[in-house]
């Protein structure tokens, strides 16, 4: 079995934008459910990564591997005369600077126009333009395979992964074999020919005992479900709020379901940002704990179980201590903290300046539902 690349020199078309006065060629790309933005156009922003949200979804390329994901950011675009807000995945695209995904383009009631190379985005249509790329094309093959003889059910068709990786890709599929022949989808991802030879291994079968049909449809936020822990939000929303608001407001909880405690009761954590404590060559303070009163002793002991079971905290030797101070909250909670005065003497303090307030402010303009949001909790 032989398969070849084609090489095809399409022009594919982008569109010219602004990102905070950085010139950018966005790829229209209908087959993307998200809108993407180099991490290399988006280091050159001058955002810290910290104020990135996270993104809870894994993107896979064309072979099959993970891209890199920095997390997701709202950005405005200045597109010609017009300027849109939205949503952009910062990851490692390679030598693309963006893409434009359908997300955007159904958010804004995009059209396209191929002929003219045009695009309409809110009344605005604005210029496309078209650049040279060489891109892979996919082969589909039907061949003999040995092994496959007297098989008639449907079975699992399951590819190797080649050793020497010569970059062609087998899809995985459920196949019913025809006198011994099935037909394998395969993709050479890379830009040389490859041959396989005659009776190479290239997939085993295995037989399945049933297949069920299911229909699945494209990111449906109205049939998929909410999950356990967030119904009573929906549960406790006024009768005055109507269906269809409140379907909006499922969706949004689908939407960010990653960002609330789950079940399990843990706050979670990201691995978009790390911290460390810069003491330089600071000897180690170690500082008595304070006496406590017996009444909050127990509380003490209650918050620190609950540290240790959310896997906030855990036990440790270092050569650092502090002392727990309990502060009284207006509503006569108590609030766990620890005394880092004589710590943060020592510290060398990081930058982190805050955003101009008015510019938050203005991304609020145009909003009717505000929520405040307190880690675990909300109102």
């Amino acid at each position: 079995m032989k398969i070849r690349i084609n090489h095809i020199t399409p022009n594919y078309l982008y569109l010219p934008a602004k990102v905070n006065s950085i010139d950018v060629k966005l790829v229209l790309d209908t087959g993307s459910a998200v809108s993407i933005l180099n991490k290399s156009i988006f280091e050159k922003l001058g955002i810290a990564e910290t104020q990135l949200g996270a993104f809870g979804v894994e993107l896979i390329a064309a072979d099959g591997k993970p891209i890199p994901v920095l997390g997701k950011f709202k950005l405005q675009l200045l597109l010609d005369c017009c300027a849109i807000t939205h949503d952009f995945v910062i990851a490692d695209i390679g030598e693309m600077e963006g893409i434009i995904g359908m997300d955007l383009l159904e958010t804004y009631s995009a059209s396209i126009d191929i002929a003219n190379a045009e695009i309409k985005i809110s009344d605005h249509s604005i210029k496309l333009e078209k650049e040279n790329s060489r891109l892979c094309a996919f082969v589909r093959t039907v061949r003999k395979i040995n092994g496959f003889q007297g098989v008639e059910s449907e079975i699992l068709f399951e590819p190797i992964r080649f050793p020497d990786n010569k970059g062609i890709l087998l899809a995985r599929a459920f196949i019913n074999p025809q006198q011994g022949k099935v037909q394998v989808s395969a993709l050479n991802s890379s830009s040389a020919v490859v041959t396989l030879s005659k009776n190479s291994i290239v997939g085993c079968k295995q037989p399945i005992k049933a297949a069920t049909k299911v229909n699945v449809g494209i990111n449906d936020k109205h049939e998929q479900a909410l999950p356990e822990h967030l119904i009573p939000i929906i549960d406790k929303i006024s009768p005055k709020v109507t269906e269809s608001q409140k379907q909006s407001i499922k969706e949004l909880l689908i939407d960010f379901q990653y960002i609330f405690v789950g079940p399990d009761g843990k706050l979670g954590r990201t691995n978009l940002a790390k911290h460390v404590i810069n003491t330089g060559d600071a000897k180690p303070i170690k500082l008595p704990p304070r006496r406590a009163h017996i009444t909050q002793r127990k509380v003490i002991e209650t918050e620190i179980q609950k540290m240790l079971d959310q896997d906030i905290i855990e036990p440790s030797e270092s050569p650092w201590a502090t002392p727990i101070l309990l502060v009284k909250k207006k509503d006569n909670s108590v609030r766990f903290c620890l005394d880092f005065r004589r710590i943060n003497s020592v510290t060398k303090k990081d930058a982190y300046p805050l955003p101009r307030i008015d510019t938050c402010l203005d991304c609020l303009g145009g909003s009717e539902w505000y929520n405040t949001l307190d880690m675990a909790s909300a109102k």
